[in-house]
C-alpha cells in the first residue's frame, strides 16, 4: 500500500474543489469554474471509463488552474517593472532587475510547456469518451498525438471544425514557442529577460492562446454538463 494521492470519494471531491477555489482566488483573485468536478464524478461512478474519464478531467482542472497563475505572475512582474520606470536599460543594471526578469523567464517557460501539455491532455480526454479503445493508441510513446488524434476522432465522426481548430492552435503555438524551447537553445529567453514592454513584443501572444484555451475548458466543462448519469 502507498501514501499516493487519489481522489475517489465524493466528500474528498468537495473538499478538493473548495481548496482549489481558494487556492486561484489567493493567488490571481479570480474564480475558475469552468469544470465541475463534483458534477462529473456523480455521472461518472458507474462509467465503464468513469475513473480514466475523472481522472484526466481533475488533471486538466489543475493544470489550467496553475496555467492562470503562471500567466497572472508573468503579466504582474512585467507590470511592476512598468510602474517603477525600470523597463528600460538592461536586466544587468540592478539586482532587482535581474531576479524580476529571472521569475518572468521562469513562469514563461512553465507557461510554455505548461499549455502544450494541456492540449494533449485534452485531447486525450476526448479520446477516453468517444474512442476509449483507441487511448493506448494514442498515447503510445513515439507517436505524434496531433496527427494521433486526428486519426482518431475522424473516425469517429467527431466535428471537423474542432479537430482542425486544435491542429491550428497547436501548430501555431509550436511554432512561435514550444519548439524552440522544447528541443531547440531556446527563444523565449531573449523576449522574457529584455527590458521591453510585454505589450510591446510577442509574448503579448500569450494572451491570444490562454484565451482559446479558455473557451476549450468552457467547452470541456459544458460537456461533461450534458452527459447523462450513468446508473448501475
Amino acid at each position: 500500500m502507498n501514501n499516493y494521492f487519489k481522489l475517489n470519494k465524493r466528500d474528498d471531491v468537495i473538499v478538493f474543489e473548495n481548496l482549489l477555489s481558494n487556492y486561484v482566488n489567493k493567488n490571481i483573485g479570480l474564480s475558475i469554474k469552468h469544470i465541475s468536478l463534483l458534477d462529473a464524478f456523480d455521472k461518472l461512478l458507474h462509467h465503464k471509463n468513469g475513473g480514466k474519464i475523472f481522472t484526466a478531467l481533475y488533471d486538466i482542472q489543475i493544470n489550467n488552474v496553475l496555467l492562470y497563475c503562471d500567466m497572472n505572475r508573468i503579466v504582474n512582474l512585467w507590470n511592476k517593472l512598468l510602474r517603477e520606470n525600470r523597463n528600460k536599460g538592461s536586466i544587468l543594471d540592478s539586482k532587482d532587475n535581474f531576479f524580476n526578469k529571472m521569475d518572468i523567464h521562469r513562469f514563461s517557460t512553465s507557461f510554455i510547456f505548461r499549455y502544450r501539455a494541456l492540449w494533449d491532455k485534452i485531447m486525450g480526454l476526448h479520446v477516453l469518451i468517444f474512442a476509449p479503445d483507441d487511448y493506448k493508441n494514442f498515447v503510445k510513446k513515439g507517436k505524434s498525438r496531433r496527427s494521433q488524434f486526428k486519426k482518431i476522432m475522424t473516425k469517429v465522426s467527431f466535428p471537423r471544425k474542432i479537430i482542425e481548430g486544435i491542429e491550428k492552435i497547436l501548430t501555431d503555438f509550436d511554432d512561435k514557442f514550444r519548439t524552440a524551447e522544447a528541443h531547440g537553445t531556446g527563444q523565449i529567453r531573449k523576449i522574457s529577460l529584455s527590458m521591453e514592454s510585454f505589450y510591446k513584443n510577442e509574448q503579448v501572444l500569450f494572451i491570444d492562446f490562454a484565451n482559446v484555451m479558455n473557451d476549450m475548458i468552457i467547452s470541456v466543462g459544458a460537456m461533461i454538463q450534458t452527459m447523462p448519469k450513468f446508473y448501475k
